[in-house]
């Protein structure tokens, strides 16, 4: 079976340079424009590893974290904040 990850992240100029490098992998890579769309898509897909490129918005990726962490049946995934921030 192959190893799921997701990248979410706001940008698409900056999906793509997180993506690109997993394709060379034996990776299964899915996509979410915000912290929403990765919730939805957590629950769905049900990734081993998240990248959250953490902006903001309606939620951030410390919320996106704690949201599936309260959820006992998402199987919390790794998790990587990705962050330019100090």
């Amino acid at each position: 079976m192959h190893k799921r990850i997701l990248v979410v992240e706001d940008h698409a100029d900056i999906r793509k340079p997180i993506h690109v490098p997993l394709e060379f992998e034996d990776y299964d890579i899915h996509e979410a424009a915000n912290a929403d769309e990765g919730l939805v898509a957590v629950q769905q897909v049900r990734p081993n590893l998240l990248l959250d490129g953490m902006m903001p918005g309606t939620m951030d990726g410390l919320d996106l974290r704690r949201c599936i962490k309260s959820d006992p049946s998402l199987d919390l995934p790794q998790v990587v904040l990705l962050t330019a921030r100090g």
